[in-house]
């Protein structure tokens, strides 16, 4: 195992998962099978020879649990990462967690984005430096340390549609009084040539009216 943190990836395509296990091992000397974590939903039939560790997915596909399923199989701080997404910074990750980790009041950390993201305050700023984001990050490629994850628990499995679990996972780090930042010193990309396996499904606008509306109870009143 090396010094950089795991990376666990849901993946049921096995195009997306090679570009993005590729801009991962580009990227990051030293990486080892043990450090990135496939949780698998179909994707290990079209790229069964990558130098990953395998770890079946539960069907139904959820997110949230798919989620929980690699998170809790790293034992340690992990990158929560996107199959449609790749790292384009040298030792991205490994800086990622060195400069989120040393900071105790940090819960949650994302890489710089570039191309497609909900908040778009995680777009990269220049020069690079560790910024503050008030509310919520998107889940694009975030730095979970392992002893928050043990403080806040897992991600909500009742979040079966689309979207929101990164928002409710946000939203307990913060009411815990903790900080959610972005820095722009590891930069990934999700522009949009990887095809994501949720939002081009038929049925993406009820699954996200669903896991909103499931939010919105969740969280009214508090």
């Amino acid at each position: 195992m090396s010094d950089m943190p795991a990376v666990v990836i849901l993946s049921r395509n096995g195009d997306n998962l090679r570009a993005c296990v590729q801009s991962i091992l580009d990227n990051q000397a030293g990486g080892e099978p043990a450090d990135i974590i496939v949780v698998d939903d179909g994707a290990r039939a079209g790229a069964p020879d990558l130098p990953v560790t395998w770890i079946e997915g539960q069907t139904p596909f959820v997110f949230a649990r798919n989620a929980n399923i690699g998170i809790q199989a790293a034992g340690r701080d992990c990158i929560l990462m996107n199959d449609d997404a790749r790292l384009m910074t040298p030792q991205g990750f490994t800086e990622l967690a060195r400069v989120a980790g040393a900071q105790p009041t940090i819960g949650l950390c994302s890489a710089a984005i570039s191309g497609v993201v909900c908040n778009p305050m995680q777009r990269r700023h220049w020069p690079p430096r560790l910024r503050v984001i008030p509310v919520m990050v998107a889940f694009m490629a975030v730095f979970i340390p392992g002893a928050i994850y043990q403080a806040i628990g897992p991600l909500d499995e009742r979040y079966v549609g689309y979207g929101y679990d990164d928002n409710d996972y946000c939203r307990r780090v913060t009411v815990a009084g903790l900080l959610l930042a972005t820095w722009d010193g590891c930069l990934v990309n999700h522009d949009g040539q990887l095809p994501s396996s949720f939002r081009t499904r038929p049925d993406i606008n009820a699954l996200y009216a669903m896991n909103r509306e499931f939010y919105q109870k969740k969280w009214e009143g508090k």
